[in-house]
């Protein structure tokens, strides 16, 4: 009863006011990409995401940018092509342009032209 008690007790702290428990899913950047694209395709980004929503998620992706412009599978993982053109296109598809994120766009662009850009992958 005493381990019981316990479980319930630290879980009970850690639980939300509307009662889920949250949890930190950080670490894979090719998912929150997918969201973002599927929800612009069918039109629904507006709907679901709310602007405040969309702004979280924008700084999400900045604070998880390599020092070298591009992003990687994961949060610390080396910039990969794919990993940077996903990031780079949900940005563009929030609305960021180049002086947003202290010029995260710009910076991932310039990754993505200094690796033979995207399109060489998508030629093959």
């Amino acid at each position: 009863m005493t381990t019981l008690r316990s479980a319930l007790d630290f879980y009970s702290t850690i639980q939300a006011d509307d009662g889920h428990w949250p949890g930190d899913y950080g670490g894979p950047m090719f998912l929150l990409p997918g969201l973002v694209i599927t929800l612009y395709v069918t039109g629904a980004l507006n709907i679901v995401l709310s602007k405040e929503h969309q702004y979280e998620i924008c700084r999400y992706l900045y604070n998880h940018q390599n020092r070298d412009g591009g992003w990687g599978l994961h949060i610390e993982g080396p910039s990969t092509m794919f990993g940077t053109v996903l990031n780079y296109v949900s940005l563009k598809l929030l609305g960021e342009c180049a002086e947003g994120g202290e010029r995260a766009i710009e910076k991932a662009r310039k990754w993505i032209l200094e690796h033979d850009s995207f399109q060489k992958f998508v030629n093959k």
